[in-house]
């Protein structure tokens, strides 16, 4: 006998007894159930905390700094989640750099920024590491986000545990008013004024954009600002602009690719950059 004439004919012997098979019965009291949860489902309100899971965080104040303790095991297991704000001329010809007091690279000529908190967003991080480290108050929509960098340090400030940074980068250009109160190369930490420093950096000195001695991971920061730079103006210049944004863009380019093939790569040692 074929497979499942067996169970068939049971079925039938059921239905002329009157009474419904058992697993026949059993079956479409299941289908009857899920037909009803799901549109039971339809007709319940949704979760707005669920439905707008970026307004709810927006509402969270972000987390206090970390303990030490608590720090040093994520950094030993996980990349950490970082800011960098580079500050340049109107003219975007020359950068600020800070001269690093701790690891990692300590003693280089770096930008300023540091990790994001929990419930912080990336512009609101860079905005508190300006203030913080270089005592500039900015509003956020005022820094341009340049992009996303890896950074990989030998070391970090727990000894025996390195760095792995996943960096997002923001341009800030600086008004000539602010250029007035800014320090020039034999400035040190001083007052929590503007364009003082705090304990992180010990002087900050000016530095022309396409200088040969910049650390690569500044170089390689500097390169995406110009990029977004030239996508920016791209995107401000009306129709009879875009042809000389054009040409810039391709210049920008054409630079671009020049730097990369003679910039000196990372794993020659941090004593290069430290002029």
């Amino acid at each position: 006998m074929p497979v499942g004439y067996e169970y068939i004919g049971e079925a039938q012997l059921w239905y002329a007894r009157g009474l419904p098979p058992t697993r026949e019965l059993v079956a479409y009291l299941l289908v009857v159930v899920l037909i009803a949860s799901h549109f039971s489902s339809l007709l319940v309100a949704p979760n707005r905390a669920t439905a707008e899971p970026c307004a709810a965080v927006e509402k969270l104040s972000p987390r206090a700094q970390p303990s030490d303790r608590a720090y040093r095991e994520f950094l030993f297991f996980m990349p950490v989640p970082t800011c960098d704000v580079l500050l340049l001329t109107p003219a975007h010809n020359a950068t600020l750099l800070f001269k690093r007091a701790n690891r990692p690279v300590q003693g280089v000529w770096y930008s300023l920024g540091g990790r994001v908190l929990k419930n912080e967003t990336l512009r609101a991080c860079a905005v508190r590491k300006l203030l913080a480290e270089f005592g500039l108050r900015r509003r956020e929509e005022s820094l341009l986000h340049a992009g996303t960098m890896e950074e990989h340090f030998p070391d970090s400030a727990f000894d025996g545990i390195n760095s792995h940074c996943i960096n997002s980068v923001f341009a800030c250009v600086l008004s000539p008013a602010e250029l007035r109160v800014l320090p020039d190369g034999s400035a040190s930490a001083g007052t929590r004024t503007a364009g003082a420093l705090d304990g992180q950096h010990s002087r900050a000195r000016w530095f022309a954009v396409d200088d040969p001695a910049l650390h690569p991971y500044v170089a390689t920061k500097l390169d995406l600002v110009r990029v977004a730079l030239a996508r920016q103006a791209w995107g401000a210049a009306g129709v009879g602009g875009r042809r000389l944004a054009l040409a810039a863009r391709d210049t920008t380019a054409n630079a671009l690719q020049t730097l990369r093939t003679h910039r000196p790569v990372h794993t020659l040692g941090e004593a290069l950059y430290r002029r």
